[in-house]
């Protein structure tokens, strides 16, 4: 290679073209298999809803965390109603403290493994690709058992640089 050639690819470089094809390509199948399998997911945590109900289960938390490269479902807290017939709050403030039943008498029902099984099954499956990756993302599933509803909230994390720079008088 002549010490002046550029080696970066140029635009109008079919080797270049083929390349950003393919990743194009690869994220458009990526996304194809995520919706598939959070469809799938999702008709799964409609059938789970039955042997929920049986159990007395109103409403199943489900937390998830991951990041470099490794993720893991933290925990899954399936709640019955209090004595009153209530259930916690489910604003997003109540919902993410570490206390979500304060004040409440509200019974954790302890779930067969294979129903725990399933549920942990279903969720990794509505995950989206990458949740795990580098900085990862966290997040809370909440199965509203008795209207047969899902709640999904999920953050990203993200790596950000701040410029900070300076010329100085010496």
């Amino acid at each position: 290679m002549h010490a002046d050639a550029d080696p970066t690819p140029q635009a109008d470089d079919p080797d270049s073209e083929n390349l950003q094809q393919e990743q194009e390509d690869l994220f458009a199948e990526l996304a194809r298999r995520d919706q598939q399998r959070a469809g799938a997911a999702r008709a799964s945590f409609g059938e789970l809803c039955g042997p929920l109900a049986e159990l007395g289960v109103s409403l199943v938390f489900i937390d998830y965390d991951g990041c470099g490269d490794s993720g893991a479902i933290e925990s899954v807290e399936a709640i019955g109603r209090d004595a009153e017939g209530q259930l916690p709050p489910l604003d997003v403030e109540t919902v993410w403290s570490r206390d979500r039943l304060a004040g409440r008498s509200c019974p954790f029902i302890k779930l067969p493994a294979d129903l725990g099984q399933r549920i942990q099954e279903a969720t990794e499956d509505l995950l989206p690709s990458g949740w795990e990756i580098d900085c990862g993302s966290c997040g809370l599933i909440i199965v509203l058992v008795e209207d047969r509803k899902l709640q999904q909230h999920h953050y990203w994390r993200y790596e950000a640089t701040e410029y900070q720079g300076s010329e100085d008088e010496l």
